[in-house]
């Protein structure tokens, strides 16, 4: 419909009417620069994490993402989660807390008993199955995955600003699935909603992929 306004005053007019019928902007959330380290891996001890966080702050970053591993935590079997790799990960969150750096743990690595790694490479899970990339397997069981997840995003709560469903899972040395699309969903599909139910508040994080693959 056509609204006829003459003069200085009917600008003025419309430019209020427009402003009533447009539709607010959609809330967008400030960017946060992150700086990727590995403060969970063996060779990184506590005086390592201090030194590493400093440095993150000092260079500006506020957040720090961390691969955080499922093969570690849940090692010895379903429900069996290893104190000392908890532990490891509270100092993480604690630390980053301190010095105002919110944290995003990568979730990955599928422990052996849960692993798709064919026979010959798990070897019934004898010895330093590890170095024979077993962890880079998808678990049989999605579920299993997603109860791991959901563990660890109820204990933190709101003190760990996002969650990464694995690591680049296009990438062939870091997913090894036959159809890593399929695979992948699946992992997803679980862990989402298990991640929602421990706590609706939680941010879940998939898709992110290696280099700029379409």
């Amino acid at each position: 419909r056509r609204i006829r306004i003459a003069g200085v005053g009917g600008a003025v007019a419309v430019a209020l009417a427009l402003l009533l019928v447009a539709p607010p902007a959609p809330a967008r959330a400030a960017q946060t620069a992150a700086i990727h380290t590995h403060l969970l891996w063996a060779s990184v001890d506590q005086r390592d994490v201090e030194f590493q966080l400093d440095k993150v702050k000092q260079a500006g970053a506020g957040m720090v993402r961390v691969d955080a591993g499922w093969a570690s935590l849940e090692q010895e079997g379903k429900g069996r989660y290893n104190q000392w790799y908890l532990s490891r990960m509270d100092d993480v969150v604690d630390e980053a807390q301190a010095r105002g750096i919110k944290v995003l743990f990568t979730f990955w690595e599928t422990p052996c008993w849960a692993s798709t790694a064919p026979a010959d490479l798990k070897q019934g899970c004898e010895g330093a199955w590890w170095n024979r990339t077993v962890q880079r397997y998808p678990p049989a069981r999605a579920s299993d995955y997603a109860d791991a997840l959901a563990f660890v995003v109820r204990r933190y709560g709101n003190r760990v600003a996002a969650w990464e469903v694995w690591n680049e899972p296009n990438h062939d040395h870091y997913f090894k699935a036959r159809d890593k699309v399929s695979s992948y969903a699946r992992l997803v599909k679980a862990a989402y909603p298990a991640a929602k139910q421990a706590d609706p508040r939680s941010t879940i994080l998939a898709g992110s992929l290696a280099d700029a693959d379409f």
